[in-house]
Order: C-alpha cells, then structure tokens, then sequence
C-alpha cells in the first residue's frame, strides 16, 4: 500500500496485490452487491466500504487488473472509473497479473478537518449508547 498527501493536489491512496486478477467484465459491480467468479451472491462489504469513504471524500476510485484471459496467451489489463462509470482495456501490457485499486480525494485540508467529517458522517444513536 501507499500513500502520497499534497494538500494542494489531494490524497491518492494506492493499494495492490500479485493475485490472479479480476475479469474485466466483473469490474463496475466490484462496489456495490458483491458477484464471484461463480457468479455466488455475498456481502462485498469491503467494495462498499472503499465506495462509501470515497463518496464521502468527495473522491474517485480507479480499479485497474490484469488478467490472463483463458481464450488469451497474452496479459489484458481493465481499467474502471467510478467517476465516469466506464471499464476500457488495453491489451498487451506491460504491468503484471494483479489489481491496483487508487483512491484520489481533492481537497484534503477539507477532507480531513474534523469539522468538516462530522458533517458528512452522522453518528448513530445506537452507536453511543454502548
């Protein structure tokens, strides 16, 4: 994982992995319910967390993998945008089998004031109470 912050150009979060890479097609639903590879339903709680702080950062999420198509003898690596909401591919690359998920939040002075997270996160009652 890693991390840059330039208060005048934002916060960029950077995390990946050397897994088997996520198809191309399973990408713009990777936030919200979650879908396996055999199309199982689960909680995909970690999607809509990362979807959520980004939501609430005012960011972007750039889901990027690599994969090594069964019907392919060559790497095609995916890229969505969740501000856009679009996937593209580009065949041939020369980044490894994995994913790269990047966060980018404008703004981070404001991001990060604690002023301004209590107005975007209310606390629950039920939170207090224990």
């Amino acid at each position: 994982m890693a991390g840059a912050v330039d208060p005048l150009l934002g916060l960029l979060i950077e995390i990946s992995d050397q897994g088997t890479g996520i198809p191309g097609d399973i990408l713009p639903g990777i936030f919200g319910t979650y879908t396996g590879r055999e199309k199982q339903e689960g909680d995909g709680v970690r999607g809509q967390i990362i979807s959520r702080v980004s939501e609430l950062g005012g960011g972007d999420i750039v889901l990027q993998s690599t994969t090594v198509p069964e019907s392919a003898s060559e790497p095609t690596t995916s890229i969505y945008d969740t501000l856009t909401d679009s996937t593209h591919r580009v065949e041939r690359p020369d980044t490894p089998v994995g994913t790269i998920l990047r966060l980018y939040f404008p703004q981070t002075a404001d991001l990060i004031s604690p002023q301004s997270i209590e107005s975007r996160v209310p606390v629950s009652s039920n939170m207090n109470s224990h």
